[in-house]
């Protein structure tokens, strides 16, 4: 399956932490860059963190907060906040994104698949989801 050139999405803000990863169908992805919000000029594809909650809550904490309102605007999709090629954050389709002590569910980075843009197009397949 022909895809597009990795540095027209990486200039776009995909396929770089942190982003959101919704599985869309078995094997089928869609990422969602999270970006701040200075960059807002830059990109316009992605979730854009407002200042206040990154002054208020720190970066990695407004990166969370973010993922839960994305997921409370879409209840129904298995998703997961990639913050590092380590470290992915999970909310099932019910909603439990936390462990049974109360702190965020994490698991390894999904990886694989067909990756899909915001905008339905192909970046990778069978690869890593994300280069940097």
């Amino acid at each position: 399956m022909k895809t597009k050139d990795l540095q027209e999405f990486l200039e776009r803000g995909y396929l770089q932490t942190p982003y959101i990863i919704i599985r869309k169908f078995p094997t089928v992805y869609m990422q969602i860059p999270i970006h701040r919000w200075e960059l807002k000029e830059h990109f316009s594809e992605g979730i854009f963190i407002l200042p206040v909650e990154e002054e208020v809550l720190g970066y990695e904490e407004a990166c969370h907060v973010t993922f839960e309102l994305y997921h409370q605007e879409n209840p129904e999709a298995d998703m997961c906040l990639v913050l590092d090629k380590d470290r992915a954050r999970f909310i099932g389709k019910n909603g439990s994104g936390f462990d049974e002590k109360g702190g965020y569910k994490y698991g390894s980075v999904p990886w694989g698949g067909m990756l899909l843009s915001c905008k339905g197009e192909v970046m990778r397949v069978n690869e890593p989801h994300y280069v940097i």
